[in-house]
């Protein structure tokens, strides 16, 4: 694990498991938990700041705890005592989050370091496993209430713990596994017939859409109809009837146009995708738009090389115009 210069790791001797550091900057290696006896293995370590989590467990002893290690004072607190199954621990400034398991259901656990307390993200029954944590942000895998997803994977749910509530940002249906999340973005893994992809998820921001039709351009726009490679990273998300979510980029200097893909699964929805550049021009296309009924709106934009903000932002919303079930489920790529 590792966090700004600081690199944690666990090791193992025929004896013993302990825990090693290095620090980038200062070239320093060494343990990265001090003062732990030598009938102790400390296992799974995850650090963030000055703080490190890490599982104990006793030689001989049947008892496991997740333990908090302060690097600069050198103090170590009990969190909880853990059962014999659990998942590794993550950290992020004051808030730890894990998993473990209790009458044969994974339940993800946080515990918020300064006020000593230690709470149930999601009360729901089930198996939920391999969380991590980013700022406010909590994510983890749900393989079904009797774990009935553990082969073919599960779906991937985010816990916004300022607002208290969590939701799936995953379709149901793939074969999704050890969800990632750091800043405003969660990564996971899908476990295709054939190959291994990683799904790129962003956290949208509440907004307003961007209407009207093309406005004080100084590029030129038109319709693509051919599909996009493959291998372009996709932001995976779901978006409900009237909602909006936004998405960023800056263009290098090098790029003379930007191509966007916007795809959703059911042809009954209608999403429609609006792009604002950086010296006012406004887009906004439907599928109709590329004379291409499939559930796709497909977008060049072209003449970046003579613009003169070439690397200043540019911003993309992804509007549900109508949305026949609870959600839609779509992915949004450009390149």
């Amino acid at each position: 694990m590792i966090d700004g210069d600081r690199v944690v790791w666990e090791e193992k001797t025929a004896d013993q498991s302990f825990l090693r550091m290095y620090d980038i900057s200062t070239g320093d290696y060494g343990d990265a938990v001090k003062g732990v006896g030598k009938d102790t293995d400390c296992l799974l370590p995850a650090i963030s700041g000055d703080r490190q989590v890490y599982i104990s467990m006793e030689q001989g002893s049947s008892a496991i705890y997740l333990m908090l290690y302060n690097m600069t004072t050198g103090e170590k607190t009990n969190v909880a005592r853990l059962p014999s199954t659990y998942q590794p621990p993550a950290i992020d400034g004051n808030l730890i989050v894990w998993a473990e398991s209790y009458d044969e259901y994974y339940s993800v656990y946080m515990y918020d370091i300064e006020k000593q307390m230690t709470s149930v993200i999601s009360p729901m029954t089930g198996y939920q496993m391999y969380p991590d944590i980013s700022g406010d942000c909590v994510v983890w895998v749900y393989y079904g209430q009797k774990g009935e997803d553990l082969e073919n994977g599960g779906s991937i749910y985010l816990y916004d713990s300022k607002a208290g509530n969590a939701s799936v940002i995953s379709q149901e249906g793939e074969r999704l596994d050890f969800p990632r999340v750091s800043g405003d973005y969660v990564v996971w893994t899908d476990r295709g017939e054939n190959s291994n992809d990683i799904y790129l998820f962003g956290i949208p921001e509440e907004g307003q859409a961007i209407s009207g039709g093309t406005q004080n351009s100084s590029f030129l726009s038109n319709p693509t109809p051919f599909p996009t490679p493959d291998t372009k990273i996709r932001f995976y998300s779901s978006i409900k009837e009237g909602e909006v979510q936004w998405y960023s980029l800056t263009p290098s200097e090098n790029e003379s146009q930007i191509s966007f893909e916007l795809r959703w699964n059911d042809p009954d929805d209608e999403l429609s995708l609006s792009v604002a550049g950086p010296d006012g021009s406004i887009w906004c296309f439907s599928d109709e738009d590329d004379h291409n009924d499939d559930s796709c709106v497909r977008m060049t934009i072209s003449g970046l090389s003579t613009a003169y903000s070439l690397k200043k932002k540019w911003t993309i919303a992804v509007s549900g115009e109508s949305v026949s079930e609870d959600k839609a489920y779509y992915d949004v790529c450009w390149y």
